[in-house]
Protein backbone atom coordinates (compact mmCIF):
# COMPACT_ATOMS: atom_id res chain seq x y z
CA UNK A 1 0.00 0.00 0.00
CA UNK A 2 2.12 3.43 -1.34
CA UNK A 3 0.75 5.94 0.91
CA UNK A 4 1.39 9.90 1.64
CA UNK A 5 -1.27 11.70 3.91
CA UNK A 6 -3.46 8.93 4.67
CA UNK A 7 -4.57 5.24 4.44
CA UNK A 8 -8.07 4.25 3.88
CA UNK A 9 -8.57 0.61 5.01
CA UNK A 10 -11.88 -1.20 3.91
CA UNK A 11 -12.51 -3.95 6.19
CA UNK A 12 -15.33 -6.41 6.06
CA UNK A 13 -16.66 -8.68 9.04
CA UNK A 14 -19.53 -10.94 9.13
CA UNK A 15 -20.32 -9.53 12.60
CA UNK A 16 -19.68 -6.75 15.28
CA UNK A 17 -16.20 -7.36 16.53
CA UNK A 18 -13.30 -5.46 18.36
CA UNK A 19 -10.08 -5.28 17.16
CA UNK A 20 -6.74 -3.05 16.73
CA UNK A 21 -4.75 -1.89 13.84
CA UNK A 22 -1.05 -1.58 15.08
CA UNK A 23 1.45 -0.09 12.72
CA UNK A 24 5.52 -1.33 13.35
CA UNK A 25 8.46 0.53 11.62
CA UNK A 26 10.58 -1.73 9.28
CA UNK A 27 12.68 -2.26 12.39
CA UNK A 28 9.40 -4.28 14.03
CA UNK A 29 9.03 -1.11 16.76
CA UNK A 30 5.43 -0.35 17.80
CA UNK A 31 4.35 3.48 16.56
CA UNK A 32 0.62 3.50 17.10
CA UNK A 33 -2.17 1.52 17.97
CA UNK A 34 -6.19 2.35 16.85
CA UNK A 35 -8.74 0.27 18.93
CA UNK A 36 -11.93 0.16 16.92
CA UNK A 37 -14.92 -2.15 17.07
CA UNK A 38 -15.37 -3.47 13.50
CA UNK A 39 -18.54 -3.38 12.18
CA UNK A 40 -20.21 -6.13 10.03
CA UNK A 41 -20.22 -5.68 6.04
CA UNK A 42 -17.59 -3.62 4.96
CA UNK A 43 -16.80 -0.47 6.83
CA UNK A 44 -13.68 2.24 5.86
CA UNK A 45 -11.01 3.33 8.35
CA UNK A 46 -8.75 6.26 7.41
CA UNK A 47 -5.53 6.05 9.31
CA UNK A 48 -3.31 9.06 8.91
CA UNK A 49 0.19 8.41 8.16
CA UNK A 50 1.80 12.21 6.68
CA UNK A 51 3.58 13.07 9.87
CA UNK A 52 5.61 9.95 9.57
CA UNK A 53 8.85 9.82 7.56
CA UNK A 54 9.22 8.11 4.11
CA UNK A 55 9.52 4.27 4.00
CA UNK A 56 8.52 0.98 5.10
CA UNK A 57 6.43 0.01 7.61
CA UNK A 58 4.05 -2.53 8.62
CA UNK A 59 0.30 -2.73 9.67
CA UNK A 60 -0.85 -5.23 11.81
CA UNK A 61 -5.10 -5.89 11.62
CA UNK A 62 -6.19 -8.18 14.47
CA UNK A 63 -9.67 -8.94 15.79
CA UNK A 64 -10.92 -11.82 17.83
CA UNK A 65 -10.44 -14.40 15.30
CA UNK A 66 -8.75 -12.25 12.84
CA UNK A 67 -4.89 -11.16 11.84
CA UNK A 68 -4.07 -9.46 8.87
CA UNK A 69 -0.11 -8.24 7.79
CA UNK A 70 0.38 -5.58 5.28
CA UNK A 71 3.55 -3.39 3.98
CA UNK A 72 2.80 -0.17 3.91
CA UNK A 73 5.21 2.47 2.12
CA UNK A 74 4.89 5.90 3.17
CA UNK A 75 6.48 7.88 0.38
Amino acid sequence: LPADEEIILEIGFDRIESGQIRLFDATGRLLRVWSYFFEPLSMQYPIQVGDLPGGLYWMEINGRFFREVHKVIVK
